[in-house]
């Protein structure tokens, strides 16, 4: 049964007490299994912008580094032509 589904047996048992008490503890695993999930897939995008953030930095390290290098290489070729 999905959320939709168990939502509607919620609203049509509304009169029959022992009904809505099934299915109200049915929601409640649900919400909780849910709930379960949401927070694993935060996490999981958490771990990603961590990452992201670690392979820019990365990228704007090496792109420094070479900049550097090439300058140094400029300017040595500039010395020669001298």
């Amino acid at each position: 049964m999905n959320a939709y589904e168990l939502a509607d047996k919620l609203m049509s048992s509304l009169t029959m007490e022992y009904d809505c008490d099934k299915y109200m503890e049915q929601a409640a695993t649900m919400l909780r299994h849910q709930a379960d999930y949401i927070k694993h897939l935060e996490e999981g995008l958490e771990s990603s912008i961590a990452l992201n953030k670690a392979q820019v930095e990365r990228l704007a390290e090496l792109e420094r580094k070479h900049k550097e290098e090439f300058d140094y290489a400029e300017k040595l070729l500039k010395e020669q032509n001298e």
